[in-house]
């Protein structure tokens, strides 16, 4: 999932942020969602304003 703030979670990790592709350890931003886990990522999804668009991508690389 892409957030608003361009934190990139994929299913059940820890989110990268846009600026930051190193990960958490070497990112000074604060996560919008406070891991990858399903519950996290509901309450984020809950709170987002209602005229944001969400799009399902399904990547097979």
């Amino acid at each position: 999932m892409l957030t608003l703030d361009g934190w990139w979670y994929g299913d059940g990790e820890e989110g990268i942020h846009r600026a930051c592709g190193g990960g958490r350890a070497v990112c000074p931003h604060v996560p919008d969602i406070a891991s990858g886990s399903q519950l996290d990522v509901q309450r984020y999804l809950d709170g987002v304003p209602d005229d944001a668009l969400l799009v399902f991508l399904h990547l097979h690389i």
